[in-house]
């Protein structure tokens, strides 16, 4: 049976929307956190990476290995799908509207990269209390500046506590709109608890 046939998708609307955040050093936290998660959580997955042209054959393979949740690129209006993990293609900016995502050239805010923030920008406005945003390993502060449009509507905010580049999670922290600050492996099995939970996610 092939892979992908192990994880149909559903007709249903995800019950989560989460968008894994990051840049330099991240690879190892999506790694850890997509092996986490069951593959029939309902969630989505979308991981908003700042890559370099030429390196987009090499991150899909490396998440396969982990989770047997289909792994793709995103395609322009692709719908999104309970159970499946697509990612930014290099380059690219995404927003996400009436179900879709919907690629645009990266733009900059000076010399700041801004694709998360963007992002999770459009699924505050989309998903309301079905949005997660995960702030991960990378540089600057990209995603910061939209966490408190996740908290307005009742989404969940995560920063990665063990980050090998501290300044995304670091930044996201001192917005205070984060809710839980916690390891790689921690966030993981937090996220695993999604699927059966209320939104707003509640671990206490």
């Amino acid at each position: 049976m092939p892979k992908h046939a192990r994880c149909a998708r559903s007709a249903k609307p995800a019950t989560r929307i989460v968008c894994l955040g990051g840049s330099a050093g991240a690879l190892a936290a999506y790694r850890t956190i997509l092996r986490a998660v069951p593959p029939d959580s309902g969630m989505a997955f979308i991981i908003v990476a700042h890559r370099r042209l030429g390196f987009d054959h090499l991150l899909g393979p490396l998440l396969e290995a982990v989770t047997s949740m289909p792994v793709s690129a995103i395609t322009q209006r692709q719908r999104v799908q309970p159970n499946t993990v697509v990612l930014l293609p290099a380059a690219h900016d995404v927003a996400i509207a009436g179900g879709r995502l919907v690629l645009s050239p990266r733009r900059r805010s000076g010399r700041r990269p801004t694709t998360i923030t963007r992002f999770l920008q459009s699924l505050a406005i989309e998903a309301g209390g079905r949005a997660v945003a995960v702030i991960l390993s990378g540089f600057a502060d990209d995603g910061s500046a939209a966490l408190g449009s996740i908290k307005i509507v009742g989404g969940t905010t995560f920063a990665q506590a063990n980050a090998p580049y501290a300044d995304m999670p670091r930044h996201a922290i001192e917005t205070g709109h984060v809710d839980f600050v916690l390891s790689s492996e921690e966030i993981g099995r937090a996220l695993a608890l999604l699927s059966e939970a209320p939104a707003p996610l509640s671990l206490m």
